[in-house]
């Protein structure tokens, strides 16, 4: 199943090396699946998490070699229906903007 087949109100960008508890405060309240992510460990991801209330409907990586989230992106709810665009850099580096 999707994220799009998903009922969510918000979802959050988190960049590596945040911490849970930053996490936690910015959801509201606390994202086990989050903590097993790991995120505060690692530089290789940033997570989506998507809410509905206060309980997780998901949490998925974005693994960066893939694609980066611009720092104004961050711990920002976005509602369903925000629009987004990928940006490439001549480096190759693809950026995740808002539209």
């Amino acid at each position: 199943m999707s994220p799009t087949d998903r009922v969510w109100d918000r979802a959050y960008f988190f960049a590596p090396y945040t911490p849970d508890a930053v996490i936690d405060s910015t959801l509201g309240f606390r994202c086990e699946a989050c903590s097993l992510v790991e995120l505060r460990r690692r530089d290789d991801i940033h997570i989506v998490v998507l809410t509905r209330g206060n309980t997780i409907v998901q949490v998925q990586e974005l693994p960066r070699s893939a694609v980066d989230v611009r720092t104004s992106l961050l711990k920002t709810p976005f509602a369903p229906g925000t629009t987004f665009k990928l940006t490439e850099e001549p480096s190759g580096r693809v950026w995740l903007d808002p539209k």
